[in-house]
């Protein structure tokens, strides 16, 4: 899993990367995401088997919700990717 930092926060996605990882996820990748503003935080699923159970699962647990990747989002790695954005 990835989790990217798409606010002013400082830190946020390093932030929330050890709270998964508290929680046992594996977090391969932290950093900013470069991209357009996301409007809330979302836990984002590939294709690949089990991404959308862990996305849903890791969204339950953080109190967010899960989305399917889109061609418009610009993130196409595979497995799960957690956008933060402070809301």
């Amino acid at each position: 899993m990835r989790v990217l930092n798409n606010s002013m926060i400082a830190g946020l996605a390093g932030k929330t990367a050890g709270q998964l990882t508290d929680a046992g996820w594996n977090v391969v990748e932290t950093g900013n995401y470069p991209g357009a503003n996301i409007a809330k935080t979302t836990a984002y699923y590939g294709n690949s088997p089990g991404d959308k159970e862990a996305a849903q699962a890791i969204a339950a647990q953080l109190g967010i919700t899960a989305e399917a990747k889109s061609t418009g989002l610009g993130e196409s790695s595979p497995g799960v990717t957690v956008i933060v954005t402070g809301n």
